[in-house]
């Protein structure tokens, strides 16, 4: 009986342990998201091709966004993990090609601030990873050579 006791107090210390001494990761390296972009504009409903790329170096990122292929943005700043909410802080952002975001959806997805914002950051495994906003979800895997 003694042995199941401290099998069992051996479990539990473990446990709380590992659940005390668990910190928040960000994702470091280098990531890519090629993903569909379901936009609904005009009562049109329109499928955008996205490349994003992120890179995480400590508490920083940068950002690059092209929609379609015409129009996006650069973007750098802080960021931080609260428990699984990813906050982008930005600093900087210069938009690129922005006279061809020719659609209310496409000028929102380029104006200034646009991606920072609260997103949910779901891990899938050490080299993927999702973030889910209210308006998007997107899906990244590393692109570092190990």
């Amino acid at each position: 009986m003694n042995k199941i006791m401290l099998i069992i107090l051996g479990c539990l210390s473990g446990g709380l342990a590992l659940f005390f001494l668990a910190e928040d990761t960000l994702p470091s390296g280098s990531f890519e998201s090629n993903t569909q972009v379901y936009l609904n504009e005009k009562n049109t409903r329109l499928l955008v091709p996205t490349f994003v790329k992120i890179e995480f170096t400590d508490d920083r990122y940068h950002l690059f966004f092209l929609l379609d292929g015409r129009t996006g943005f650069n973007s750098n700043g802080t960021v931080s993990l609260s428990g699984d909410r990813l906050r982008f802080i930005q600093e900087e952002h210069q938009r690129i090609f922005p006279e061809k975001a020719v659609t209310v959806t496409e000028q929102a997805f380029i104006r200034n601030g646009a991606f920072s914002d609260s997103f949910e950051l779901q891990a899938i495994d050490k080299d993927a990873f999702l973030l889910s906003g209210d308006y998007l979800t997107l899906y990244f895997e590393s692109i570092d050579s190990d």
